[in-house]
């Protein structure tokens, strides 16, 4: 008995952490549901580096898991939730987060490449790719507290839609933003500054928490193709 009970509410800090976790996210990092294809790009990465001069998006490796843990340290990973770990985390659990983002499309969160400041190259953010549908990628994005403000996440978002309407072939690309407050607000010009339009709201749900939320969506269309850029809308 005591050990069902221990086990109820084990489970219950758990849903609470989840529901706390999600309030946090600036973007949403949904779990990737499929990998492209028939796109023929070399193993579905970029083929180097992606840079516009001031950002460099590269992939992870091993080495990143120092600086994971170091953030992960931070009462800020708590609040924003700017990478999918609960805090304080130990040294096994940014390890296992850094794998997870190396399995690319394979893994939970997508194509994720690391955000580095050149000549710097440790990590000090990160942007997810996602795919949704066919055609319709999801991006996710999150950089360090140190780092902010500095218009990082808007570069680093448009190299990866640059990316991926012109050598992944996607035709839609969205941004759900989730944040309540300051970050949701940060997130919101993030989208907007790197060309995304409000397309209304979109509904999602906190896995085992049973509950759903109304978040903000913001869209952004290839080149040439309709404004909503869905599958089923016809060229212009």
């Amino acid at each position: 008995m005591c050990r069902d009970k221990h086990k109820r509410e084990k489970n219950r800090a758990y849903v609470q952490q989840l529901r706390d976790r999600r309030q946090g996210y600036a973007c949403s990092f949904h779990l990737a549901r499929r990998r492209p294809v028939g796109s023929g790009w070399r193993d579905g990465t970029p083929a180097g580096p992606l840079s516009d001069g001031v950002v460099l998006l590269r992939l992870p490796h091993e080495g990143d898991s120092e600086a994971v843990w170091t953030y992960g340290q931070d009462p800020d990973i708590a609040e924003t939730h700017w990478l999918p770990l609960f805090a304080p985390c130990s040294r096994a659990a940014a390890t296992r987060l850094v794998q997870e983002f190396q399995h690319g499309w394979d893994g939970r969160f997508g194509l994720t490449l690391v955000i580095t400041t050149p000549p710097a190259c440790d990590l000090c953010g990160v942007v997810n790719l996602s795919i949704r549908a066919q055609g319709v990628g999801e991006i996710a994005y999150g950089v360090a507290p140190q780092h902010r403000r500095r218009g990082l996440a808007t570069r680093a978002v448009s190299l990866v839609a640059a990316w991926a309407f012109a050598q992944v072939g996607l035709r839609r690309l969205e941004i759900c933003v989730t944040a309540p407050g300051v970050h949701g607000v940060a997130s919101h010009r993030v989208a907007e500054k790197a060309g995304f339009f409000d397309d209304g709201m979109c509904r999602s749900c906190v896995p085992a928490t049973g509950v759903a939320y109304e978040d903000r969506l913001y869209a952004l269309v290839a080149p040439g193709m309709p404004e909503t850029g869905r599958p089923d809308a016809a060229p212009a």
